[in-house]
């Protein structure tokens, strides 16, 4: 039966591991600390099974927000190939454990120069621009966070002028669900 469904996951796998993808570079939605939803983007880092990790500070507001409620989704779109994918589930987060220090270990130097930064993210600056990284990488791992969404739920939306058409797909207990919507 799932043979004859889109194979929604190697966009997944070619975003963790191709900078240029269009699925790269994700919209991550959740529940503001107000309760209103909130969404910005964010860089695919890993895809393995039903998981997917970016990464975060935790000294920021979408630590504090999926901390208050794990609640999330991840979006991308592909408009060479007019496709959509909506991945939600529970945003497990992880700072100080052993996998956020195997996410730490394979980042390249740039990237981890940007949790080497005092303050924050989010904190008003002066004028335009980015402090310097002024920490060790000791204590920039003590906010440096992969959050990682068990996808529970997917929507696969293909859009064609010869007819749109919509998958959706939902995991309970090990076993999937797949159906055909209406788009």
């Amino acid at each position: 039966m799932l043979a004859d469904f889109p194979d929604w996951a190697q966009h997944f796998t070619e975003g963790a591991a191709s900078p240029g993808s269009a699925w790269r570079n994700l919209a991550l939605g959740s529940i503001g600390l107000d309760g209103a939803p909130q969404i910005r983007t964010v860089v695919l880092r890993r895809f393995s099974g039903l998981a997917l990790d970016v990464h975060t500070d935790a000294r920021c507001t979408k630590y504090a927000e999926l901390r208050a409620n794990p609640a999330a989704t991840l979006h991308g779109w592909d408009a060479a190939s007019a496709i959509q994918l909506r991945a939600s589930g529970p945003a497990r987060l992880h700072l100080g454990d052993a996998v956020a220090a195997e996410s730490w270990a394979g980042l390249r130097e740039q990237t981890r120069a940007t949790y080497r930064v005092r303050p924050g993210p989010g904190t008003t600056l002066a004028g335009p621009g980015n402090p310097a990284p002024d920490t060790t990488d000791a204590e920039a791992q003590r906010v440096f966070c992969v959050v990682r969404l068990e996808i529970r739920k997917l929507d696969w939306l293909h859009l064609d002028r010869g007819g749109n058409r919509r998958a959706r797909f939902s995991w309970v207990d090990g076993a999937v669900l797949a159906e055909w919507v209406v788009p």
